[in-house]
């Protein structure tokens, strides 16, 4: 690429030269831009579908169990719960023994138990999922 150094015909040809190829790869990258641009509104239309139905299947598939502590009259017991908000608002609830029976609410041992109890009442309250 010339600079205004050579101020005589040939120097104006170079810089014409120049002048047209920084054009050129102007106009392409323009180009570019803009077929990236449409690429990029299809992709988020397209993420925008996907995540409603993701946010919709999740807690069938992949469910976030809140375990709480429960006071009953004869001592107190583990409970997992999902919070379901499709087909319609719900919850449910699982039973998973005495509090005594583990090490704390993050005893490795209640969260498979939860996990597992839980999703075989998913599987049995919402059939058509699965």
């Amino acid at each position: 690429m010339s600079l205004l150094i050579n101020l005589n015909q040939e120097g104006f040809l170079s810089i014409k030269n120049d002048k047209h190829k920084i054009k050129l790869k102007i106009d392409d990258l323009s180009n570019e831009i803009k077929a990236l641009h449409i690429e990029l509104n299809e992709l988020h239309k397209m993420l925008g579908e996907f995540e409603n139905a993701y946010e919709r299947l999740k807690n069938f598939y992949e469910p976030t169990i809140t375990i709480k502590r429960i006071k009953f009259f004869k001592g107190e017991y583990y409970q997992g719960r999902v919070k379901f908000e499709y087909p319609i608002p719900s919850e449910l609830k699982v039973s998973l023994g005495k509090v005594s029976d583990f090490k704390g609410g993050e005893d490795k041992s209640l969260i498979e138990l939860a996990e597992k109890k839980m999703k075989e009442l998913i599987i049995k309250e919402f059939p058509l999922y699965f």
